[in-house]
């Protein structure tokens, strides 16, 4: 694994299905990703929450990878304001382990508390500093370079 994108769902309307705009959210995030990786890539691996939102969020960036499917796991919906702990964060680490070798990009859609929590540990753990990785408004996300030990705040600015 090269890259890991944690993304966090876009913006939903009153029955928690993605809006207009957190379909335009999404879609501008997808090709962000495709911006940052190019063409070039050994397989992606995703990953999504199995809330609505989230799922909805998850076949947009499906539909920009030429990706057919992607996994969902019910443990990446917190249901609720709080940070993930040590061992929350490991059972993270376990979904994603068995593809770090066969995938040069993994994407996790989640949820406020799972992709700032998470993309704090990954810094920590991988990258060896203490830093806490601001948590992203909906529609938006995280990128960590694997292999240059960087991160960076989705969306991109644009000129």
């Amino acid at each position: 694994m090269k890259h890991l994108f944690m993304v966090r769902h876009g913006s939903y309307d009153f029955d928690y299905n993605l809006s207009e705009r957190g379909k335009q959210e999404i879609q501008r995030i997808s090709e962000d990703m495709m911006r940052i990786i190019g063409e070039a890539s050994n397989g992606h691996y995703l990953l999504s929450s199995t809330a609505s939102r989230a799922e909805q969020s998850a076949e947009i960036i499906a539909r920009a990878f030429g990706l057919d499917s992607f996994e969902k796991r019910d443990r990446l919906w917190t249901r609720g304001g709080y940070d993930f702990y040590k061992e929350e964060l490991e059972e993270i680490d376990s979904m994603i382990a068995p593809h770090r070798d066969g995938h040069d990009v993994v994407t996790v859609v989640a949820h406020y508390e799972v992709v700032g929590s998470y993309s704090s540990h990954v810094v920590r753990t991988l990258f060896g500093r203490d830093e806490r990785i601001r948590r992203p408004e909906k529609g938006g996300g995280v990128h960590l370079n694997l292999e240059t030990q960087t991160h960076q705040m989705l969306p991109l600015a644009r000129d």
